[in-house]
């Protein structure tokens, strides 16, 4: 009896190897087949529209389903330890349809009931993570290097199409949500340099008329007001005020511009400004040449001052030489 256990044990190993024909169904609790599903081993597949064909080392079709929730595969692991106490889990191929919601994940992964979390060693990390994903790289790229490559520890793409947008929620490649929402807790934490290739936006979801203004295109808009501990601006300045040739109007041609259009020379108009709004780099340098006109004429004006300071010292001793 031992002997046929093994042979056919020998021939399920082979029939594994050679085959690429179902070697195996799912079973229900009850000991049922579950219907529609298998498991395949060494199996080509062509996802529908996509090429190459995949070759799968092992594929689970599992069963589908009008009503409720299903998983291709579905795992769970615990630990309860000095330095870590919680329950993972992860589902592959997983879909639900409820009444109220439906969702489609091809992967989903939980770190659930995770009541510690401690460091004996200094040079050591403890973690609860969702999912975890590593790409280690030792210089893989060669000359001529031609194409294009993407290196990362993960990579989410979002294609296809949509015309009509949730009013809630959110479309996008990748998403975080913190739920805490505290002190020290963040929807996305980045510890490293991040690059956008296109606009940022901050505060709203829909990325405002403002951000191609006058044809101008900005790469970052905040809705709400920002926080700085210091803006440094790339822009140029006003020296050229202090140039020989620079022409400098005369006060009554200041006061004559302000009475007929109501703001300075050179400078937006309070119009301009609400229809255009105010580019911080062009404006410190309009009101740096302000500032440098205003002390060009009060240079002029002290130098009138002293002139006729000093007429009026010879006047007064001309005036007291008479009297003698």
């Amino acid at each position: 009896m031992k002997k046929l256990e093994k042979i056919l044990s020998v021939c399920a190993i082979l029939l594994v190897v050679f085959t690429s024909d179902i070697v195996a169904q799912l079973y229900t609790n009850g000991g049922s087949v579950l219907s529609g599903s298998q498991v395949l081993i060494g199996t080509p597949t062509r996802i529908e529209g996509k090429n190459p064909t995949y070759i799968n080392a092992i594929e689970i079709q599992g069963d589908s389903t009008t009503y409720g929730a299903r998983a291709a595969l579905f795992g769970t692991s615990k630990v309860d330890g000095n330095t870590a106490s919680g329950t993972a889990r992860a589902s592959l191929g997983w879909s639900s349809s409820w009444n109220a919601a439906g969702s489609i994940r091809g992967i989903s992964a939980y770190a659930n009931d995770v009541t510690l979390l401690d460091v004996s060693f200094n040079d050591k990390a403890s973690s609860a993570l969702g999912g975890y994903f590593h790409a280690e790289i030792d210089d893989p790229i060669v000359d001529p290097h031609t194409g294009t490559y993407y290196i990362a520890g993960t990579m989410s793409v979002l294609s296809g199409n949509i015309n009509t947008l949730p009013d809630n929620g959110a479309v996008a490649a990748v998403y975080g949500k913190d739920d805490i929402n505290s002190e020290g807790t963040w929807g996305g934490y980045f510890d490293g340099r991040g690059y956008y290739r296109d606009a940022v936006s901050i505060g709203t979801k829909s990325m405002p008329s403002m951000t191609t203004l006058n044809g101008d295109s900005y790469m970052f808009y905040v809705n709400g007001g920002g926080l700085f501990t210091e803006v440094k601006v790339a822009t140029g300045w006003a020296d050229y005020v202090f140039a020989k040739d620079y022409n400098l109007l005369g006060l009554e041609e200041v006061q004559n511009h302000i009475e007929e259009k109501g703001y300075l020379h050179n400078t937006p108009s309070a119009a301009e400004i609400q229809a255009n709004g105010l580019e911080v780099g062009s404006m410190m340098t309009n009101q740096q040449e302000k500032i440098e006109e205003l002390f060009l004429h009060l240079i002029a004006m002290n130098k009138t001052i002293k002139e006729l300071q000093q007429d009026n010292e010879q006047l007064k001793a001309a005036l007291s030489e008479k009297g003698k």
